[in-house]
């Protein structure tokens, strides 16, 4: 008998994942999602297209459920007021939630699981990238490949080994029992610090074999890692520590054991996801010299530091970075490359936006200087039961030494082109996650920036599509 599994949320970059593997496993899938009721078509989605009858989409109003439905699957931003759980519950079928259904099938082979607060699409890539050529993983991550011919954020592969991202956000990381875990980094995201703390250490003592961690990253060295096989990395103190480390504008260099290693991505935070998933190579018996053969060819994951268009006088990338410390790095880099900064930025959800309120302010007031500019989007709203007594505006108006504006999309597309008249040059950054249209809107400011009279007589711009 066929089992059939009805997703509420189809269109969630987690969700989307799970929703292919169980596809191409032979299970026959459904799903609903709210953006698709929108008339919003995310990228994640596009595959179904091409899958018959084993794969359909509903309104999300429960007229997809129905008795040849035996699980529901709900990602954590799905409520149960939600009219898909109703019918389920109604119908007892069983309602699971991604982060169950995912450990349950991860639990059951020797698998590694990347968690932290800044970093994990990257490094879950990475890691995957680095080992797929002696080994067949089943890649499961919140992020898709750029050049990838089908969904970029699932490889199916072996079942008894998986690479996965897990998610602090809604609890599901203690859910996991890995080989080989990896923190990347514990900063202030989602919960309160303490929460955290005891949420990855959960993670640590579920891991059968090794844990991975950043030496640079106090929280993490707090962590009780004892009876665990330990490797260590990071720029300051490690096991895993580079020499001669040079960042460039787009790339950086430097060396491990007297090899060579070029990193085809600005910024520091990104040679510490390098380091990390080179120490997770090496504990799988890779070498350091194919491991610098497989970072230089690495492609990227999308909307991390995408550079949509570069030209004499601006430059404009679009980036996921949603929290303070995602935020700060993605500055740093950008300001390697332009001095003078416009700042795009989306805040993620009302009670994340709150609980970091004051540390994107600090952010913002810090890394920014008057010769920049800051623009903050209205809060991202996903729908369900908020507390939304706070706005971007809140943020804005206590933003120190920048021009900082609350605006909408429409309004900011509309005075732009007028702001970059008055402007030399700039590096443009559209930051925020989860909103699948923000990338269009990214798309649109790289196409005024292109635009004549802007770079008329500027031979050298590119647009990158």
């Amino acid at each position: 008998m066929e089992i059939k599994y009805h997703f509420s949320g189809i269109a969630g970059s987690g969700m989307s994942a799970l929703a292919y593997l169980l596809y191409k496993w032979g299970y026959i899938i459904s799903g609903s999602d709210r953006f698709v009721d929108q008339g919003i078509i995310p990228e994640t989605i596009e595959w179904i297209h091409s899958c018959g009858d084993r794969v359909k989409l509903y309104p999300q109003d429960g007229s997809g459920i129905d008795e040849k439905v035996d699980f529901l699957v709900i990602s954590s931003a799905v409520e149960f007021t939600n009219p898909e759980i109703q019918k389920a519950v109604s119908l007892n079928i069983p309602v699971v939630k991604r982060a169950v259904l995912l450990s349950n099938l991860f639990n059951t082979g020797k698998g590694i699981a990347v968690g932290g607060t800044s970093g994990k699409s990257t490094v879950t890539s990475l890691i995957y990238h680095l080992l797929k050529e002696k080994s067949n993983p089943t890649f499961v991550c919140g992020a898709e490949f750029r050049e990838s011919a089908s969904l970029g954020n699932v490889k199916v592969g072996d079942r008894d080994f998986f690479i996965i991202e897990t998610d602090e956000s809604d609890r599901g990381i203690v859910l996991f029992k890995p080989d080989i875990s990896v923190i990347t980094n514990i900063t202030l995201d989602h919960h309160p610090i303490e929460e955290l703390k005891r949420l990855f250490q959960k993670f640590i003592d579920n891991t059968y074999s090794c844990v991975v961690f950043n030496s640079d990253c106090k929280l993490s060295n707090d962590l009780n890692t004892h009876r665990k096989e330990v490797i260590t990395f990071g720029v300051k103190k490690g096991m895993l520590i580079p020499k001669d480390l040079n960042l460039f504008h787009e790339y950086s260099v430097f060396y491990l054991d007297k090899i060579k290693f070029v990193v085809p991505m600005p910024g520091l935070y990104n040679v510490y996801n390098v380091l990390s998933a080179i120490a997770v190579a090496r504990a799988k018996g890779v070498s350091l010299r194919d491991c610098k053969e497989l970072v230089c060819t690495y492609p990227g994951i999308k909307r991390r530091f995408d550079i949509l268009y570069k030209g004499p006088r601006f430059y404009v990338v679009d980036d996921f970075a949603h929290n303070p410390c995602k935020i700060r790095s993605v500055i740093e880099s950008a300001k390697n490359i332009k001095k003078n900064l416009i700042v795009i930025y989306q805040p993620h959800g009302y009670n994340p936006t709150k609980l970091v309120k004051n540390d994107l302010i600090d952010v913002f007031s810090t890394c920014l200087c008057n010769k920049d500019r800051l623009y903050l989007l209205p809060i991202f709203y996903a729908g369900g039961t908020s507390d939304k007594s706070i706005s971007s505006e809140d943020i804005v108006k206590e933003v120190k030494n920048v021009k900082a504006e609350a605006l909408t999309r429409e309004a900011l597309l509309k005075i732009l082109p007028e702001i970059l008249q008055d402007i030399k040059e700039a590096l443009i950054l559209i930051l925020g996650a989860r909103d699948p249209t923000l990338p269009s809107f990214a798309q649109s400011i790289a196409s005024i920036c292109s635009s004549s009279p802007l770079s008329a007589g500027l031979q050298n711009d590119k647009f990158i599509l």
